[in-house]
């Protein structure tokens, strides 16, 4: 047991793996003729529920009896909400913005109005289908959102069950959910999981098992070996190129133990990696629209690949400095290091 306001061990390669897996999911959003991701980069998401239940675990295992469930869920929205919030925001100003200069309606405002209440609440929604989204979206205004609302569950689920989560309960549950994952791609067809209404019912245990996962590494206490860095973060690209569910049961989970070693040339750049994650996570999907609108026409189409990058990196980073930063030091006053880092 850490003494109370004892801060949580940061681990910054873990901020590296974060800030690959978001660009990772970044690039996937941004294949196009003659550009492609390794077939298995969706499971990018699956790390970050891995990465999550690590860190959660260690940032709160010791404080959710002390600050209760609602005050953890409070913590968790304070993290989660205003970024969600811009990122909701901007495909509805993009199809403003065509409608005044073109008159082209892209999506009624009602429905429109209607999905982003819902998507506030982590609920899905369905939209008429637009030239932007289809109807199997759960959430048509941000795609993305599917795996917040399926973190908000595990979270949820992890800090009820925590006074009853000994060792033997967690390993059962990781057990589970890895087979509930099994059978849940027999049955769909794969492990892309919880984005669509088709596939929902396969992202719960998908985001269970890796959440869950995170939790059991970070009690084990397992020994750590002194990996370089950069070695750990080069061998999740590499893991794409695996079969997605030998990556998700056993190459992401030795993937972290190496992370959470003692940092080897540790870096600033690995810091600003975590820290840009989640902004350029919750609003790339959306931004693409307005870059796509913007860069249309201008340059060839090779080129526009690490153009669209650096500008979804530079507004990523002007959201988390001019907004994200600064709305959460204001809600969480005073504010705590588990409250940011988590």
């Amino acid at each position: 047991m850490k003494p109370a306001g004892t801060a949580p061990r940061r681990y910054v390669t873990l901020d590296g793996l974060r800030g690959v897996a978001a660009v990772s999911i970044l690039l996937l959003h941004l294949e196009r003729p003659g550009f492609h991701m390794p077939p298995g980069a969706y499971t990018a998401v699956d790390l970050f529920f891995l990465i999550s239940g690590f860190v959660i675990a260690g940032a709160y295992e010791d404080r959710i009896p002390r600050i209760g469930v609602r005050g953890f869920l409070r913590a968790r929205m304070i993290r989660l909400y205003p970024m969600l919030l811009i990122g909701l925001l901007i495909l509805p100003a993009y199809g403003l913005a065509v409608f005044v200069l073109y008159g082209e309606r892209i999506g009624g405002p009602w429905d429109m109005l209607r999905s982003l209440g819902a998507s506030l609440l982590f609920l899905p929604s369905q939209l008429p289908t637009s030239r932007l989204w289809d109807q199997a979206m759960l959430f048509p205004l941000n795609t993305p959102v599917w795996s917040l609302m399926l973190e908000v569950v595990v979270n949820l689920a992890y800090a009820l069950a925590l006074p009853w989560l000994s060792q033997r309960a967690l390993v059962f549950i990781v057990l589970a959910s890895g087979v509930l994952l099994v059978a849940a791609s027999l049955q769909l067809g794969g492990l892309d999981l919880g984005w669509s209404w088709a596939t929902l019912w396969g992202g719960f245990p998908r985001a269970a098992f890796s959440f869950f996962l995170g939790v059991l590494i970070h009690r084990g206490k397992l020994p750590r070996l002194p990996i370089p860095p950069i070695l750990i973060l080069a061998a999740v690209p590499l893991l794409f190129y695996a079969p997605p569910l030998l990556a998700i049961l056993v190459g992401y989970p030795l993937v972290l133990i190496g992370a959470t070693a003692p940092d080897m040339g540790a870096s600033r750049l690995m810091t600003a990696m975590g820290a840009l994650s989640y902004p350029l996570y919750v609003i790339h999907f959306p931004l693409l629209h307005w870059i796509g609108w913007l860069l249309a026409g201008r340059m060839p189409a090779w080129a526009s690949i690490p153009v669209s990058v650096a500008l979804v990196l530079l507004c990523s980073l002007l959201a988390l400095k001019l907004w994200d930063e600064p709305v959460r030091r204001w809600l969480s006053r005073p504010a705590t290091p588990a409250d940011v880092a988590a």
